[in-house]
């Protein structure tokens, strides 16, 4: 339950439950953990409503790393699945593996960077949260990556919509896990998608006209042979 005179910094973990996962074998927390992150999983796409009230605020990175791996390893089989049948920028079966596994990777590094950067924000915002809190929130909003990617398929609305959801799910984590008003998440988060859809347009254009441009060279090149 939440606090009410501090919002945002209740721990949503019975007292003994830690102490219990902690004594059960590599072999029985594997499992648990592959349980954790999938119903984690629906429940950040279902109901994020409810999943940032009762998200837990401490209990270690483990969960939440784990999160942000698997989500980026979908969206890199998502992305690679894409590419090798050319609905978006076609890729070698080479890139395709690479990219699959180097995008986890990146995610990963990019969770505790991007944490970093929310952490600053919401402190600025006048949260309270430890930097834990902020990388969890981080973490599990990774759960859109790879439908974000297949709505990139769509130009240029794609990228917008899944950068509006995206913050959507920032704003919903501000109010219920830093305790911030829901209308100051609005217009600072608010502000920062604005810039960024906007970013976002443009960049898609210029690598559309680019595709273009390499496209008719090869074009050219083809008939001078």
């Amino acid at each position: 339950m939440i606090d009410d005179e501090n919002p945002g910094m209740q721990d949503a973990e019975a007292p003994g439950r830690r102490d219990h996962e902690d004594d059960l074998q590599v072999d029985e927390q594997i499992p648990l953990l592959i349980s954790k992150t999938m119903s984690n999983w629906v429940a950040v796409l279902v109901n994020p409503l409810k999943f940032f009230s009762d998200m837990q605020r401490s209990g270690g990175y483990l969960e939440p790393l784990v999160f942000a791996v698997a989500a980026g390893l979908a969206s890199g089989i998502v992305r690679m699945v894409i590419g090798l049948v050319g609905w978006g920028f076609y890729v070698t079966t080479a890139w395709a593996i690479l990219a699959l596994i180097l995008t986890p990777i990146f995610v990963a590094i990019g969770s505790f960077i991007g944490a970093g950067i929310l952490y600053l924000i919401w402190q600025g915002m006048g949260s309270k949260a430890p930097f834990e809190a902020s990388y969890r929130c981080a973490a599990y909003v990774t759960a859109i990556a790879p439908i974000a990617v297949l709505l990139r398929l769509i130009p240029y609305a794609g990228g917008v919509l899944a950068l509006a959801w995206g913050f959507g799910l920032l704003i919903l984590a501000s109010e219920k896990v830093h305790g911030i008003a829901r209308n100051k998440a609005l217009i600072v988060f608010g502000a920062i998608f604005a810039v960024l859809a906007v970013l976002s347009v443009v960049s898609e254009y210029h690598a559309r006209h680019l595709i273009y441009e390499l496209g008719n060279w090869r074009v050219h090149i083809g008939s001078n042979d």
